[in-house]
């Protein structure tokens, strides 16, 4: 117990100090797909693949999981009348199954977050203008995940190579599902800005200029945070990064940053740090993950924030959107948004002057 305590404000010790108690949910991964749908993981479970693996169940938020989520945020204002914002990082393209296939696997092509809304149909036709809702609300603050959620060099040679439980996963139009029993796994799948060459860089760039046009012309807006799929990004990418307007990013607090040819630095964060070029680093200090740990994470969670407030900082609450996904468990989404509304309840009962920000306010505050 001492130790948490001790370790809660240790990591709060560096950055800038802020005259409130700011607090922001970023919540991984909207937009991007997983496993296809009810039918797909039942594909995948009969032919092998492990059924207890907690990712089977992560898919696109529906237009129902959104509404879901939008009740409970609405529920709740701080006391200069701001609701409880979600900051949604936003990954803006899928594979483009029929013509990667069409290609024979030689090619990868990409249809962008909201073809693949209009591709799954029914309860998801209408989830750009239920998001843009949320942004006119005021409860639903997108920023940049990527373009993708795979790392399209190897998964592609992956399915060039015949890789079953790869090739299983395109057959149901999904991806990054765990390996068939006794067949090696993928490694990285899901690290889209993992780089094997230092010469990779260029083609991941020009995938993240592709992403950010659709973020653009999609949302209407241009993204200034970013943080990579599963925390992964060369420092080499840095410099593209800023001139394609991304001004601070969002990176784990040590962190192994891949450099080429097998090789990595080490690299520690601290929130509001300002690299070379003059980008900020944005750090998480705070985790709720009901589908992990239950109701425990309640009380994990209101730990951390203390301690961020104890240490004059915002608190930053790092999620992902599988815990609020009911497509295949309706009854763990319903758990997981009671869980959400307890935290705010019990935020806003320990912290009645707390601040609910997004992560352009995040932003502006520690740069």
């Amino acid at each position: 117990m001492m130790r948490k305590y001790i370790q809660n404000r240790i990591k709060n010790i560096l950055g800038p100090r802020v005259g409130g108690k700011y607090l922001a949910f970023f919540v991984d991964d909207f937009g991007s797909i997983r496993v296809r749908d009810s039918i797909a993981k039942a594909n995948l479970i009969k032919a092998g693949i492990d059924p207890n693996n907690t990712y089977l169940n992560d898919t696109i938020a529906s237009e129902e999981d959104i509404s879901a989520i939008f009740d409970v945020l609405m529920k709740f204002r701080d006391a200069s009348g701001n609701n409880v914002c979600f900051t949604p990082f936003v990954v803006v393209a899928n594979p483009d199954f029929e013509r990667i296939r069409e290609s024979a696997f030689t090619e990868y092509f990409r249809e962008p977050f909201t073809k693949t809304f209009e591709r799954y149909g029914k309860g998801y036709e209408n989830l750009l203008a239920l998001w843009k809702e949320g942004m006119d609300a005021k409860i639903f603050s997108p920023a940049f995940h990527g373009t993708e959620h795979i790392n399209v060099k190897k998964w592609m040679k992956a399915l060039q190579m015949g890789h079953k439980s790869t090739m299983l996963g395109f057959d149901n139009q999904s991806v990054c599902i765990p390996a068939l029993p006794g067949e090696p796994g993928v490694p990285g799948l899901v690290k889209a800005y993992d780089i094997e060459k230092s010469d990779d860089i260029g083609f991941l760039l020009e995938g993240l200029r592709e992403g950010i046009n659709i973020y653009e012309d999609k949302l209407g807006r241009s993204p200034r945070l970013f943080t990579p799929g599963a925390g992964t990004y060369s420092p080499m990418m840095e410099d593209g990064l800023l001139k394609l307007g991304i001004g601070f990013i969002d990176t784990s607090r040590s962190a192994r940053q891949p450099i080429g040819d097998g090789k990595y630095v080490k690299k520690f964060r601290f929130l509001g740090e300002k690299n070379t070029l003059g980008q900020h680093y944005v750090v998480r200090n705070c985790s709720f993950e009901p589908i992990k740990t239950g109701d425990a994470a309640i009380s994990v969670c209101l730990d951390q924030i203390g301690a961020a407030f104890a240490m004059h900082k915002p608190a930053i609450i790092s999620s992902h959107r599988l815990n609020y996904i009911g497509h295949f468990n309706p009854h763990a989404r319903q758990e997981n948004l009671n869980r959400l509304h307890v935290l705010i309840e019990n935020i806003l009962a320990k912290w009645p002057d707390v601040i609910f920000a997004d992560g352009d306010r995040i932003c502006d505050m520690i740069s």
